[in-house]
């Protein structure tokens, strides 16, 4: 009997010990999912904020187109929008003012008057071939908006950057 009670205990301490490890290897699996989850809830926040700056850039697009083809619908002292840029690189004279300034001053009244200068920086310019009439210089980079105003003989690209 003694022999057999030797083999007893020696068989109920492998059968603790076998339960320790089993305890070990189900915590190292909780721990791995746990970091496998914070893993992933970081990936997803990362992405989410690359969606807004993309949304935000759409939104500054299609905000600064819809300004410039309303500077474009607008009349100047009665006078269509390409007319005053042919009467700007002419050095003519608008309303009693130099076209280019009156241009300038106007576009600056309707960019204020919409809010624009109190949320964001901008520049506002003007090219006809290689010479540039810059009303508003304030960025280096950003969003770039353009349209092209077609004149009896020329073509004029009005750019507006928002940053």
């Amino acid at each position: 009997m003694y022999s057999s009670f030797g083999k007893l205990r020696i068989l109920k301490g492998m059968k603790s010990i076998r339960g320790q490890v089993e305890m070990i290897g189900l915590v190292i699996v909780v721990v791995l999912l746990v970091l496998g989850g914070l893993f992933y809830v970081a990936a997803i926040t990362r992405d989410s904020g690359n969606e807004n700056k993309g949304v935000e850039a759409t939104l500054d697009a299609s905000y600064s187109n819809n300004l410039l083809n309303a500077l474009y619908n607008m009349k100047y002292c009665e006078v269509s929008f390409s007319d005053v840029l042919d009467l700007c690189y002419s050095d003519k004279i608008l309303c009693d003012k130099n076209a280019c300034d009156y241009i300038k001053e106007e576009t600056n009244n309707i960019i204020k008057s919409v809010g624009l200068e109190k949320q964001r920086n901008y520049s506002l310019w003007l090219e006809q071939g290689d010479n540039k009439e810059i009303f508003k210089s304030q960025c280096s980079s950003g969003i770039k908006t353009d349209i092209q105003v077609a004149s009896e003989d020329k073509i004029y690209t009005v750019n507006l950057q928002l940053c």
